[in-house]
């Protein structure tokens, strides 16, 4: 192999990883035309077509599929070793980003604040994007750290591990003129209410997260934040479905009571997710004990 480029190999990984020269080049901090050229000369070097287009993006040939599989444990097993030439510390200043959903958000906030375990280290909590595939893109250009989401979330590139089960109450002001304490479903069903739209379903949570089927309700509005609902109920006789961990937060503040829905609910259950090339680096094992210990 004299002569060969060796650094051709991280830019054909990347973009055998995400199947697309832009997305590659984002990754790699390059331009796409670069990312396209330097597939076209390791495709000369080697004397192999690498990747033809499908569709509007770009597929490997059996030739690249067995080039990766030989190059990426030997890759991964040397960036490894190189990173653990220098030891993670948290004394270290370091910001790691993380996707959070709204409930994950205002569980994670207040508690990452004062937490003096994470040292000199700093949590950055993003938003969480509307659709799974910006959240997987965003993992696996490692644009994001750490993903914490609902669970059920599924991609081969992706690793996961349970962090919190959470459940829905309802939601109703305390000075509500006909409910004071446990309804049920009549009572229910002939007051009007604010809606929380899940954002990536379409769906209304109090339907979203149930197996029993609801009859129409007379819906008020709609919003598609827990903290918007808990104000919209708070200054109306609405009642709204929120999650328990975000109740318990903020109905002192907001003046409400804390009510057990009048039909069966699901678990609202949240996972931490991340690209698998981590799993096996220190400084990412250390960033989901903490936030495993926070999230406790």
């Amino acid at each position: 192999m004299t002569g060969f480029d060796w650094n051709l190999i991280p830019i054909f990984l990347e973009t055998y990883k995400l199947r697309s020269y832009t997305l590659a080049a984002s990754a790699l901090n390059m331009t796409q035309p670069g990312v396209s050229a330097a597939i076209k000369r390791l495709q000369s070097q080697l004397g192999a077509t690498l990747f033809v287009r499908e569709g509007r993006g770009i597929a490997p040939t059996q030739a690249a599929v067995q080039l990766a599989r030989s190059l990426e444990p030997a890759f991964n097993n040397a960036r490894q070793a190189l990173d653990n030439l220098t030891a993670f510390s948290p004394e270290q200043p370091r910001t790691f980003i993380l996707s959070c959903d709204e409930v994950m958000t205002h569980r994670l906030h207040r508690r990452a604040e004062h937490a003096t375990a994470l040292g000199q280290c700093q949590l950055q909590l993003n938003l969480a994007p509307q659709d799974e595939e910006t959240l997987v893109n965003l993992l696996m250009l490692n644009k994001v750290d750490l993903a914490l989401d609902f669970d059920g979330l599924s991609h081969p590139t992706l690793a996961m591990a349970p962090v919190f089960e959470d459940e829905m109450l309802l939601i109703c002001r305390k000075g509500h003129p006909r409910i004071q304490g446990p309804i049920n479903q009549l009572q229910y069903f002939a007051e009007q209410h604010v809606a929380l739209k899940i954002r990536r379903s379409g769906r209304y949570a109090a339907d979203y997260f149930t197996d029993d089927t609801l009859i129409q309700r007379r819906i008020r509005c709609e919003c598609d934040s827990l903290l918007s609902m808990m104000g919209l109920v708070a200054t109306s006789d609405c009642l709204g479905v929120v999650t328990r961990s975000v109740a318990d937060q903020y109905a002192a503040g907001f003046d409400l009571q804390r009510l057990p829905l009048p039909f069966s609910t699901r678990r609202v259950g949240h996972a931490m997710y991340w690209h698998h090339s981590h799993n096996n680096d220190p400084a990412h094992q250390w960033l989901r004990e903490q936030v495993r210990q926070l999230l406790a």
